[in-house]
This record gives structure tokens, C-alpha cells and sequence, in this order.
């Protein structure tokens, strides 16, 4: 299917990626980086505005990442095949402790997991729409949060 989508051979894509393990961390480097990026921002905004940034940064990380994350739904069991993919994983939850601390409460990670699969389903199946599903999905995000709206800059977006 990658073949057919840039237009070349299996031979061609084999050649430059020697296993599927191979394309699929190529995919994830990006999302690595991101995800870096991001904790990195994560580790200086107050505590009082960490929440909002959170959301803006994971709203525009999706919109702008959904053909490769389209791809890799189901991350958890891909895992097992590729130390890349572990690594998104760690970094997904390290942003939810920084948003709730060590030990979030179920309605934290409920709202966390909602949100996160929300986001990424709504990206998903509505390919068609752009800046209006951005802003639709950093609304959502802050009536789940509790976030105000006063606190989103909505830079990215």
C-alpha cells in the first residue's frame, strides 16, 4: 500500500527501508521529534496554563501528523515490533503526568484517554475539514479539561 501511495516499486521502497519495522520507525521519527518538542515546552509554561498548551500543541500534532497517524492506530500493538513506536507511547504518557501528575485520578486518565482518541478519530474521519476541525477540537478539549478559554492562544492552529 505504501508502494502504491508514492508510486514506486516494492523493490524501490524495500531498498531504502529493509524491513516494514524500518518504514514504520521512519514514520515515527517525526512524531518522536514532536513529541520531544512538546515535552520540552511542557517542562517551562506555569501550571496554570500548562493545560491549555497541552491541548493546542496535541490538536495541531494530530492535524498535522493524520496520514501517518492513520497508519498507526493501535499503537499499543506495535509496540511489540518496534522500539519507536515504545518510545511514542512513553512520551504520551509523560505529557498525561505532567498535565495530571504521578498519580492521576480515573477521571483524569478517562478525560486524557477521551480526549486523545477523540482527537485522532476525528482527524481520521474528517479528512475533509481544516481549520474548522482544529478549532472545533481545541473546544471540545477545553469543556473536557475544564480549560478557559482565556488561557488559549491557539498558535499552530
Amino acid at each position: 500500500m505504501i508502494a502504491d501511495e508514492v508510486s514506486c516499486s516494492n523493490a524501490a521502497l524495500l531498498y531504502h527501508f529493509e524491513t516494514k519495522t524500518a518504514i514504520l520507525d521512519a514514520l515515527i521519527a517525526s512524531l518522536n521529534d514532536e513529541l520531544d518538542d512538546i515535552l520540552r515546552e511542557l517542562v517551562t509554561p506555569p501550571e496554570s496554563g500548562r493545560t491549555a498548551r497541552v491541548l493546542e500543541m496535541s490538536v495541531a500534532l494530530t492535524i498535522r501528523n493524520r496520514a501517518a497517524l492513520a497508519m498507526l492506530r493501535g499503537l499499543e500493538e506495535l509496540a511489540v515490533i518496534s522500539p519507536a513506536v515504545t518510545t511514542v507511547l512513553e512520551r504520551i504518557e509523560q505529557a498525561t503526568t505532567m498535565l495530571f501528575g504521578p498519580h492521576p485520578t480515573p477521571a483524569d486518565r478517562a478525560a486524557a484517554h477521551i480526549f486523545r482518541h477523540g482527537v485522532l478519530g476525528a482527524c481520521l474521519e474528517m479528512q475533509d475539514v481544516g481549520d474548522e476541525l482544529a478549532a472545533a477540537l481545541l473546544e471540545i478539549g477545553m469543556r473536557i479539561f475544564q480549560v478557559d478559554p482565556a488561557e488559549v492562544s491557539r498558535p499552530g492552529i
